[in-house]
């Protein structure tokens, strides 16, 4: 996934984020899932530099029989899951894009203990 590791190394070099990347896919995936996978991680990532004032993110990618499973984790100010569940339109994005390839997220967030999001897919 030479367009997640482009789109991460400027995290790096601007010093402004620490940044722990780990790609372990066995195999390449489905154009389609790639462009979900680039879409959802690009959307993390917004989110993280514009609302979570975080440090550091951590982004883990692998297979796992037939899922790809992506761990993607910020130490930023986290919010309340039910109140941008009404208005997160970036997380619903996300959301929807996973579910449309039959995948499952799930989050986990609170005020000032960062964000942890889990998604498998089909692959």
């Amino acid at each position: 996934m030479t367009a997640l590791n482009n789109l991460m190394a400027p995290l790096t070099a601007n010093g402004k984020y620490e940044v722990v990347f780990n790609s372990k896919l066995e195999q390449g995936l489905s154009p389609e899932t790639e462009l979900t996978v680039y879409r959802c991680i690009t959307e993390l990532l917004n989110n993280t530099m514009k609302h979570a004032e975080a440090s550091r993110i951590s982004l883990d990618i692998r297979h796992s029989g037939n899922q790809l499973l992506i761990l993607y984790a910020d130490n930023g100010k986290g919010f309340d899951t039910v109140s941008v569940k009404k208005s997160g339109m970036g997380l619903n994005n996300i959301r929807n894009r996973v579910e449309s390839s039959g995948g499952r997220l799930s989050m986990e967030s609170s005020p000032d203990a960062g964000i942890l999001v889990n998604i498998t897919i089909p692959d």
